[in-house]
C-alpha cells in the first residue's frame, strides 16, 4: 500500500523532522509550516538554558493542548496543570524525557509544556526563595507525547534538548 499523500507528505515523502539519533525511541516530531497567513505564532526557545522560574519534583507545569479536540476561544489551546513526577535533570529510562502527573487526554500529544507565572504572583525561582515578577514570565520545557498507559495520569515529556537536536539535526543533514 503507498504512503498517504496529503499535506504531511510532498511527493511521498514525509515532510516532517525526526531525532537524527533516535528516530524510533523518541516520540517527538517537527512540521515546518508552509503558510503561516492568518495564524498567530507563540515562540519558546528551546535554547534557553538559563532557568528563571523553578522547577523541582512536585512544582506545576502547563501543558497547552486539544484535550478530545476542545479548544478554547475559537482556536486557543486549553491550560491543564501538571505536577513534576521525576526528576528533570535526570533522564527517565535512558531517555531524554520526565514525567508529569497530570490530567491530560487525547489530543494534547504535541504540546509544548511551560512553567508559566503571572505578573505580581510570589513565585518560586531557579537561584532559591521567592520572588514577585514584574511581568507575565513563561519558560519552555518540553513536549508533552501522551500518558504511560490508558489508566495512569503520569504522561511524558520530551525535554527542551530533544527540539533542539531534531532542529540542529536538519540543520546539519542540509549542509
Amino acid at each position: 500500500m503507498d504512503a498517504p499523500r496529503g499535506k504531511l507528505y510532498t511527493e511521498g515523502v514525509p515532510r516532517w523532522y525526526e531525532h537524527p539519533d533516535r528516530p524510533l525511541e523518541v516520540d517527538v516530531a517537527i512540521l515546518p509550516l508552509l503558510n503561516d497567513t492568518g495564524i498567530d505564532v507563540y515562540c519558546y526557545d528551546p535554547w534557553a538554558s538559563n532557568r528563571t522560574l523553578s522547577a523541582q519534583l512536585s512544582e506545576p507545569l502547563n501543558i497547552i493542548g486539544f484535550p478530545f479536540g476542545v479548544t478554547s476561544g475559537g482556536a486557543l489551546g486549553i491550560w491543564v496543570r501538571g505536577f513534576i513526577a521525576t526528576d528533570i535533570a535526570l533522564d527517565s529510562d535512558d531517555r531524554p524525557c520526565f514525567l508529569v502527573d497530570s490530567r491530560t487526554r487525547s489530543g494534547q500529544s504535541g504540546s509544548p509544556v511551560i512553567a508559566f507565572s503571572p505578573a505580581g504572583a510570589a513565585t518560586h525561582v531557579a537561584s532559591g526563595g521567592l520572588a514577585t515578577l514584574a511581568h507575565d514570565l513563561e519558560e519552555f520545557f518540553g513536549v508533552y507525547s501522551g500518558r504511560i498507559n490508558e489508566k495512569s495520569d503520569l504522561g511524558i515529556v520530551w525535554k527542551a534538548k530533544v527540539v533542539c537536536d531534531i532542529i540542529d539535526g536538519k540543520k546539519q543533514a542540509i549542509l
